[in-house]
């Protein structure tokens, strides 16, 4: 009876919270996506063929090139501008350099190529069927400085047609001199395509790689970290009947050459009107590169499915593969969108599928899109939970959270036009986005006033006031559980020791878990049977969204019991033979490729530590927690130092610990508030569990560790992990 009574409280508390609900969404007819926190306007009237970030001044202003179409103005050519995104005339953007190229000329992002501190212009292209490289002078008004013709491929150029694009400028074979590596394409001539690479100043021929297949993806990377770079690359299959060196355009490939040019692996991967995108990383949390290739196909005949592989980067072997029949996949990301080790897989299709799949190819979350969608880019502006940038075929753009929910969407003034890639830019003080469509966009978050943050309180009041009202509901019937068993036994007066209370504790939290489950399943059941037609028509668009919103929260509550779980149960630990110094610069790599352009990590590491006994898993886990936790304090970028080594024991001077250092020049943690950081639920951010640091001293205690702090304001902190070189079993 007394369960059946809860049940209809907890009925009766969930109908009135919902009607409430109702009555908060109704306020919310006059808003819209485009009012959802983000806000865009045009930046420059005319459409840009590329926009190119390649640097900033020394005010942290971002300074960008771009690229406009062929002038009609001067037939035959185009237009190369320098500009401040924020820095505007009465007329439009304050470009500070105009420079012309022909069309048989490609321009690369500004560098210092001839090492002497000043940025260089360069240029590839074609003259009287020779191929020239060109750098023109940044300060000096885009003058010719150098100009050298590159020496020969073994392939003749027939004229002043072909395409070529200058794909990067660096130090390939280790050598200590620069590099030019571009791309040969010959279009529809009948002539084979491929990479070149040459010494820039000199123009002397290092090596050449043509095939048949026309050069898709491009990346330059040292995998096995000997000193020298090799090239990633993908081809893709346009069926004109070429042959090279054994591969044909009827065939799409992936590949990687060695600094000499020479093919180190490479596997077929399509047949023809296929493609192949990919994106490299560490996606097992590792400490080692793989490669993540997903396939398009246009054939209107038996087309190829839509294909993500994963291979090891090293070797080229295959591990994980998923396959679909519902459309081709675009340009794949890798991002961390969670705390889990390892990277996840976004990628959008031509079913308009928006997929986010983890390390081993399994789904976490997928929407679907009203048309052919792809993924522009993945980024953030100032949480670290990354927004996802995608584009639909009918010009629609959209941004959604890493949990895949919509925040906000606007349709160009036209069809997509030349790029659409997501271009983040700063004024210095704040992050933006540019969207370059039918023509240049920048988007920015609104900074909600007043109105917007009670609209916000409202919208997920009455759910999480049902919510807590739960919650003290269930605690109010265990404790009054708890004095009825205490009554029926008076003659008992030993008080319950701790272990006691921890057992309720976890009982409780367990009541908790089970009850959110039901109120899950009757939320996936109102959902339902609002996407049926009856309710399609007779509720407003709010109200339909509304068991949306519900399961989200639900599941972030899941989430938090999740927490208080693993803080209230004993840690049973898993011990093997573990490399310290290799475990830390595993969980970094997590960090480094999304934050590279933000945070600067350096690490020194003791060469002479042993090998000790530890939960891999666990420690993994409180090293990620505290490094996190470094880098939500430094939001506008900083530095976050490593270190390992040894200290002796504060109780004994004659035996030793492993240290691990972990500092970084955040805001630091006053003195009065060191104390109170370990503890469950404390948190100075907006959306903290503060779990976090609580799961991290209970990990490294259960190793016979401890973990110090020392922080000064203004200055950083440090955390100290002591462990011990015997860990107890």
């Amino acid at each position: 009876m007394r369960y059946i009574k809860i049940v209809l409280l907890a009925g009766c508390v969930l109908a009135v919270n919902i009607f409430i609900a109702i009555q908060i969404q109704k306020s919310y007819n006059e808003w819209s996506l485009s009012q959802s926190g983000f806000s865009v306007k045009i930046m420059y009237a005319d459409p840009f063929l590329d926009i190119i970030k390649y640097g900033s001044n020394e005010e942290g202003i971002d300074e960008l090139m771009s690229v406009s179409p062929e002038q009609l103005s001067k037939p035959g050519t185009q237009e190369i501008k320098f500009f401040h995104p924020f820095s505007r005339t009465n007329v439009g953007l304050n470009f500070f350099l105009h420079l012309s190229k022909p069309l048989n000329y490609t321009v690369a992002k500004p560098l210092d190529v001839i090492g002497d501190s000043e940025f260089e212009i360069p240029f590839i292209g074609i003259e009287n069927r020779k191929v020239f490289f060109t750098l023109r002078n940044f300060e000096g008004g885009g003058n010719v400085i150098h100009k050298r013709e590159l020496e020969e491929l073994s392939l003749k150029l027939p004229g002043d047609r072909m395409e070529m694009m200058t794909l990067a400028i660096e130090d390939v074979d280790g050598d200590g001199n620069k590099d030019l590596i571009w791309r040969i394409c010959g279009g529809f001539l009948g002539l084979p395509r491929g990479f070149a690479c040459h010494d820039p100043f000199s123009g002397k021929k290092k090596w050449e790689f043509l095939s048949g297949a026309i050069p898709r993806g491009f990346k330059i990377l040292d995998i096995d970290r000997d000193g020298k770079n090799e090239i990633i690359f993908s081809l893709r299959a346009p069926h004109n009947g070429i042959s090279y060196n054994g591969m044909n355009d009827d065939t799409s490939y992936v590949g990687v050459l060695n600094s000499s040019g020479k093919l180190i692996w490479m596997h077929e991967t399509g047949g023809f009107y296929s493609d192949i995108y990919f994106d490299v990383g560490d996606i097992n949390g590792n400490g080692k590169y793989e490669l993540v290739t997903s396939r398009s196909c246009h054939r209107a005949v038996d087309p190829d499915p839509g294909e993500i592989k994963i291979y090891d980067l090293l070797s080229g072997k295959t591990f994980k593969k998923f396959t679909t029949v519902e459309g081709s996949f675009s340009q794949p990301y890798l991002v961390d969108v969670d705390d889990t080790p390892g990277m996840e897989v976004i990628v959008g299709d031509t079913a308009g599928i928006i997929r986010i799949l983890d390390n081993n190819l399994k789904i976490l979350k997928k929407v679907k899109t009203e048309s052919v969608v792809s993924i522009l880019g993945v980024d953030g502006f100032i949480s670290q939970a990354p927004l996802i940038f995608a584009s639909n075929r009918n010009s629609t753009f959209s941004i959604f959270d890493h949990r895949l929910k919509k925040l906000f969407s606007f349709k160009t003034i036209k069809e997509r036009g030349y790029g659409d890639p997501i271009l983040p830019v700063s004024n210095g003080k704040e992050k933006f986005f540019i969207l370059n469509a039918d023509r240049p966009y920048l988007i920015s978050k609104n900074k909600p006033g007043l109105s917007k943050y009670r609209t916000l309180i409202f919208s997920n009041f009455s759910f999480f006031l049902f919510l807590i009202l739960s919650f003290d509901f269930l605690v109010f019937l265990f404790l009054k559980e708890k004095k009825a068993r205490k009554k029926s036994t008076l003659d008992q007066s030993i008080q319950p020791t701790s272990h006691t209370w921890i057992e309720m504790a976890i009982d409780l939290t367990h009541q908790i878990k089970n009850t959110l489950l039901n109120v899950l399943l009757k939320s996936e059941n109102m959902r339902s049977a609002f996407k049926k037609k009856e309710y399609r028509h007779s509720l407003p668009d709010e109200m339909l969204e509304f068991p949306d919103t519900m399961l989200d929260d639900i599941k972030d509550l899941k989430m938090m019991s999740s927490f208080l779980m693993k803080l209230l149960q004993p840690q049973q630990l898993h011990l093997g033979e573990v490399k310290l110094n290799e475990l830390i610069i595993g969980v970094v790599k997590k960090y480094t490729r999304i934050l590279k352009d933000r945070i600067e990590f350096t690490q020194q590491f003791d060469s002479n530590l042993p090998t000790l006994q530890l939960d891999e898993e666990k420690f993994n886990e409180a090293l990620s927690n505290i490094i996190g936790n470094a880098i939500e304090v430094l939001p506008n970028g900083g530095r976050i130092e490593i270190k390992t080594g040894f200290a002796d024991k504060a109780e004994d001077q004659n035996e030793q610990e492993v240290l691990i250092q972990v500092s970084d020049n955040g805001p630091g943690i006053p003195t009065d508030k060191i104390k109170e950081i370990f503890k469950p639920r404390y948190s100075t951010k907006k959306d903290g569990s503060g779990f976090g640091l609580s799961i991290s001293r209970k990990i490294i205690e259960a190793h016979g560790g401890r973990i110090d702090v020392e922080s000064s304001v203004g200055v950083g902190a440090k955390f100290a992990l002591y462990i011990p070189i015997d860990v107890p079993g």
